[in-house]
């Protein structure tokens, strides 16, 4: 037996939120892909820097090592 769906309007609704709910995930990783590029730009734009104030390409090439490396742990996580 199949769900019936009171009037056309809750069907719309339904059919709506379930496209939405199926493009979050895909919005999120391209936003955080976003924002991975344009820190892999400003730790390749700042290597080149000989000051040891400002030199910090290291440690921003951590961080998005780190960021990447539980990103990943967090979608294998969630597969399962």
């Amino acid at each position: 037996m199949a769900f019936a769906f009171p009037n056309a309007a809750a069907k719309l609704c339904f059919q709506l939120s379930s496209m939405i709910g199926a493009l979050r995930p895909s919005g999120v990783i391209g936003y955080k892909s976003i924002l991975l590029i344009f820190g892999i730009f400003l730790a390749y734009e700042t290597q080149s820097v000989r000051l040891e104030q400002v030199n910090d390409s290291r440690f921003v090439g951590m961080s998005i090592y780190n960021v990447m490396a539980r990103d990943q742990k967090l979608s294998e996580r969630t597969k399962s």
